[in-house]
């Protein structure tokens, strides 16, 4: 486009601290801007009659290449108007760039902390439930010894009173109540371990299933402490154990099935109780007996007669024979559940965690 002639050029006054100049082009304005005499608020006016604020004229006066120098980068030894034009596109552009990376790390950050719980209940799952089986373990020791004890007792009784007077003097003498004392401590010991054990089971399971489980940690040990409804209820807190455990590592016992082997612990449970506490009754029947004169036999009738004592002998040396029995079979179950449920959690939480990688 060619420049238009001098008589369309706009002309301008200035009036500064009451002198008035002019009529004055757009290059000596520029120069003025440059020099420092022309600011935004000298007055102007391009007709001499209508005088207002120069800043008004700021187009006028701005030099078309102004705009691309930024006036806080002059501080440079060079710039260059170019590249600084691009500057800003590119600074707002960083975050958009550096955005996937800040993401990915928040994202791997999160991962290790959601995946942490996982690899850790991986490796502590299989040691405790090895460190229950190995004080199980004791129960299995405990119930060897016992039957190997019933046994001699078993091949000393010859049906005699004399022999069953024999037979309980050497249980005196190498049973203290320090014995039977340690042996109640062993069995409460092995109970409390074992109830921790199915705590600690469910707990995982509810982290495992998000907390989609029939039965809570606690309300499987309560349970146990509830008349009639111990009679079954446990058992369904055991089966759902296994079989959720199952569920989650996507692995089955085919070796041994778990409900012939859930079935076969519940119910040796609910025989050996009964059986034990007969035991013991029939054992204090004869202890009190034997400890009783012979008028105390005619006046207390609860008491059984000497001829009677040989038979309850045998009853009572077979019901210790199928209380360990029943002991042994039950802890060796006891560990089989344990150390299957164990390793069965451990695959799920390994699973898992593989999965969240």
């Amino acid at each position: 486009m060619s420049e238009p002639s001098d008589g369309l050029k706009p002309t301008y006054y200035v009036r500064a601290r009451g002198v008035t100049t002019g009529p004055h082009e757009i290059a000596e304005m520029q120069a003025f801007v440059k020099s420092g005499r022309l600011t935004p608020s000298t007055k102007v006016s391009q007709d001499g009659t209508l005088w207002t604020h120069a800043g008004q004229f700021w187009e006028a006066f701005q030099p078309p290449e102004r705009p691309k120098i930024l006036r806080p980068r002059s501080h440079t030894r060079s710039v260059k108007p170019a590249a600084a034009e691009v500057t800003p596109p590119a600074t707002a552009a960083k975050p958009t760039a550096s955005a996937p990376p800040m993401a990915a790390e928040i994202s791997t950050k999160a991962r290790v902390a959601f995946d942490a719980p996982y690899i850790a209940e991986a490796s502590s799952v299989m040691t405790w439930s090895l460190v229950a089986a190995a004080l199980l373990g004791l129960g299995v020791a405990s119930s060897v010894q016992y039957l190997a004890e019933v046994s001699a007792m078993i091949n000393q009784f010859d049906g005699t009173v004399e022999s069953l007077r024999e037979i309980v003097a050497e249980n005196q003498a190498r049973n203290s109540g320090a014995v039977e004392v340690l042996q109640a401590v062993l069995g409460l010991g092995l109970c409390a371990t074992y109830l921790a054990w199915q705590f600690f089971a469910s707990r995982n399971l509810s982290v495992l299933r998000d907390g989609r489980m029939r039965f809570t940690p606690w309300a499987g040990i309560g349970w146990y402490f509830m008349p009639i409804g111990n009679l079954w209820k446990p058992y369904q807190v055991m089966r759902e154990i296994v079989h959720r455990s199952e569920e989650t590592a996507s692995r089955s016992l085919t070796a041994f099935p778990s409900n012939l082997v859930l079935a076969a612990w519940w119910v040796i449970i609910l025989v050996e109780l009964p059986v034990g506490v007969y035991r013991i009754y029939v054992e204090r029947t004869i202890f009190r007996a034997l400890q009783a004169t012979p008028t105390e036999l005619l006046l207390q009738t609860n008491l059984p007669k000497v001829s009677e004592l040989p038979g309850l002998a045998r009853t009572s040396l077979w019901c210790d024979g199928v209380d360990g029995v029943l002991t042994l079979v039950a802890c060796l179950l006891t560990i089989w559940i344990v150390v299957a449920v164990g390793y069965l959690q451990y695959c799920a939480f390994r699973a898992r965690a593989r999965r969240a990688d």
